[in-house]
Order: structure tokens, then sequence, then C-alpha cells
């Protein structure tokens, strides 16, 4: 008989290394697409509308995600487990994605096809965020939730490091595109082999043709009506102080949409940098970042609780962009835009480790899917809006302008989370018990 590997839900260690490993996959392209080649566009002649609009394109999906939890739960071939199949299927049409775009050759003038490019590839990164989410719900217990999030955000932000500052280092020597999408698809093609080896609780299938059947838990948690799934989600999404964590994360998440338009024009046409010097600082600030949730900032929520960590990391991006507006004079010394570069890469990940922490024991595991992706595309939707409105906020206020405008809504954001910060696991939660080793 061929030795079968141990299942995700019945290790602690295994949970986090999947969970590690799957966000990772989610960083890379991120750091291809909403960092490099933002900057290649820059260096090629594009103006800060065109930024913008790119921007806007490829962060778009991020905001539609909680589309995919209503069919995540309510569909899924339940043998191979309940998010398995849809992760398989989510990164398979990610390499598809960069393997056909490599193929087409886009140059940094031909910004609308890298805008339906980073679109493409980024909805189905974004297939992938809610899988990947949503067995979190499943399969995380009480107690490792923070951390689990540490891990979670902080490999994302590495991947977003690696891939922004490796596509930019390959896109700075080839002068195109189109090594940094192949390196980028091979990369994922390793975490769908990781996904086709592993089940998510034993006795499952690795296969559609293989042996194995539904586990239990899955079975019961398997929403059966879209009636039941609405029922579910909005029954808890919709009481007030959800609503005002939503908020709350679209405040923040707006003011990471300006930062995503407004660094690159302020590295380029103040700092002086090029495309490979500014993707390899940004780089660098998501790499830094992503070691402190992994190291730090996971385990300090979890010991100080999730208001204390949300109001800490709001309140000190909304200094930093304050600060940012009053020293506009400065932004040609390096020292400053890496400053500016490390600090909101940072408190931008604390501020996701909190609200993820705190969304988790906000959710129905029956609708985790859906639940969760709700609440963390509050984030996105607030950078995708942001995004698009960078360029009639720059065109009137510069650089101060859009800081200003950071920091005022970050300041709010702050606010609400020191009202709606710590929550209780609803009534509906149906936690699963499992071997932890």
């Amino acid at each position: 008989m061929t030795p079968t590997l141990p299942a995700i839900a019945d290790h602690r260690r295994l949970r986090f290394a999947v969970l590690f490993m799957l966000y990772l996959a989610q960083g890379v392209p991120y750091g291809l697409l909403l960092l490099a080649l933002p900057a290649w566009l820059v260096g090629g002649g594009a103006s800060a509308v065109e930024v913008g609009l790119y921007v806007s394109a490829a962060s778009l999906p991020w905001t539609l995600k909680f589309m995919h939890g209503f069919f995540m739960d309510r569909y899924t071939f339940l043998p191979m487990g309940r998010r398995r199949p849809w992760l398989i299927g989510a990164q398979l049409v990610m390499v598809l994605g960069l393997l056909v775009a490599m193929a087409l050759e886009p140059a940094a003038t031909d910004v609308q096809l890298l805008a339906a490019i980073g679109f493409i590839v980024m909805l189905a990164t974004t297939v992938q965020d809610v899988a990947v989410d949503g067995m979190a719900v499943d399969l995380l217990r009480d107690g490792e939730r923070a951390t689990a999030n540490g891990l979670m955000f902080g490999a994302q932000s590495v991947g977003i490091a690696a891939g922004g500052a490796g596509s930019g280092w390959l896109i700075a020597r080839a002068g195109n595109a189109d090594a940094a999408l192949l390196a980028v698809a091979v990369f994922i093609g390793l975490a769908v082999a990781m996904m086709i080896v592993l089940r998510e609780r034993v006795g499952e299938r690795m296969f559609p043709w293989s042996a194995g059947e539904a586990a239990a838990a899955s079975r019961a948690r398997q929403a059966g009506a879209w009636l039941e799934i609405l029922r579910r989600t909005f029954r808890t999404l919709l009481q007030g102080r959800s609503l005002m964590a939503l908020l709350g994360i679209v405040l923040a998440g707006s003011c990471w949409g300006f930062y995503l338009a407004l660094a690159p024009l302020i590295s380029a046409s103040e700092t002086g940098w090029d495309t490979a010097r500014y993707s390899s600082m940004s780089g660098l600030g998501s790499l830094v970042s992503g070691i402190a949730a992994i190291v730090l900032f996971g385990v300090l929520i979890e010991r100080f609780g999730t208001r204390a960590g949300l109001m800490t990391a709001t309140a000190l991006m909304g200094a930093v962009s304050a600060v940012g507006a009053l020293l506009v004079a400065s932004w040609s010394s390096e020292t400053v835009m890496i400053s500016y570069i490390m600090a909101l890469n940072c408190l931008y990940v604390m501020i996701l480790v909190g609200f993820a922490a705190l969304a988790m024991r906000l959710c129905d595991p029956t609708v985790s899917a859906t639940q969760f992706g709700l609440y963390m595309a509050g984030g996105n939707l607030g950078a995708s809006l942001a995004a698009a409105g960078f360029g009639p906020i720059f065109e009137a206020g510069g650089y101060a302008g859009v800081l200003w405008v950071s920091a005022v809504t970050l300041f709010a954001a702050c606010a609400i989370f020191a009202r709606v910060g710590n929550a209780p696991r609803p009534e509906t939660a149906m936690p699963e018990r499992a071997i932890v080793d």
C-alpha cells in the first residue's frame, strides 16, 4: 500500500506550514503585478492617471472576492475536501494566465493590455485567497488564529518582497516582463504540487478518480442551499459591530491604495529612482514587514488583543502620512523615501493581521469562505477606490494632498477600531476538535 501524507486538519505544524506556503504563493504575483509593473510603467512614461488606472484594474478583483465565497460555500467536491478543489483550480488558472501573458510579450506602453493581464491573474489569485481563508477558518483552533495570521500575512509580505524585487530585477535586466512572468508561473506551480499531494482531512481523495470519501466534518459544515448561505452570512455581517469593523478596514485599505499609486511616482520624480531601485526597496519593505508579522505582530496581537493592535497600527500609519505631507520638500532624500516604504508596509501588515484575527472570530464556519471574504474584501475595496480616485486628488493637491487625505482617513479608522476592535465568536460557530501535535 502506498503511504499517504498526514492530513492538514490533524497536525498543527502542518496547518501553519501549508497556510504559510499558500500565502507566499499569493504574495509573489502581487509583487509582480502591483509593485514591479507599476514602476515599469512609470519608467516607460505612463502618466499618473494611467498608473492609477492600471493599479485600480489589477487590485479590483480583491474587492470582488466576496462573490467567490458564495460559490465555494455552496459548491465543492467534498470527497477531495471543502476548499482543496478550489485551491488547485485557482492555482492552475494563475499559472496559465501568466504563461499566456508571457506569450503576448506586452510592452510598457501597452497599459490596457497589462491592466487586462493584471485583472485576470489577480482574479484567479483572489479565488485562491478566499479558498485559503475559508480553509483557515475551518481548520484553525482557538489560540492559533492571531499567530497563524501573523504567519499568513508574513508569508504574503515575504512573497510580495520576492515577487516585487525579483520581478523588478528581471524586468530591468531583460527590458520586458517576459522572464518575470515565467518565474512567477513556475513558483506558483510548486504550490499546485503541494495541494495535490496533501489532503485536508483523513480519508479524502487525492484525485477525483482516487479512493476516498468526504469527511464527516466537511459534510456537516457544507451549506445545502443559497438561502441558508445568505441567512447565515448576513445574520452576523449586518450586526452593528460587524458593519463598523467593515468600515474601519475600508478606510485603512484606502490608504494602502494611495500608497501603491503614490510611492512609484515620488520615487521616480523626486528621489530619482529607476524601476529596479524602487522594486528592490519595495521588496525589502515587504520582506521586513513579513518577518515582523511572523515573529512579532501575531504574537503581540494574540497577547494584547486585536483592538490594541488595530488602534496602534492605524494611528501610527496616519502619523506617518501626516509627517510625509509636512516634509514634501524632503522627498528627494533616500532616507525619507526608504523610511516611508518600510513604515507603510509594516503598519499595513499589522492592520491585516489584527483585522483577520478579528474577522475569523466573527465568522460562522458553515459560510466561512463567504463571510471572511466579505470582511477582508473591505480593505481591498478601499484600496481600489483610492487608486481610482488617486489621479483627481493628486491633480488637485499634489503629493501633500494625497498624504493629508490618507492621514485623516487613517485617524478615522483608528477611532472606529477603538469601539469595535474586539468581538466574541458568534453562537453559530461550530469549532472542530482536532489532533494537535
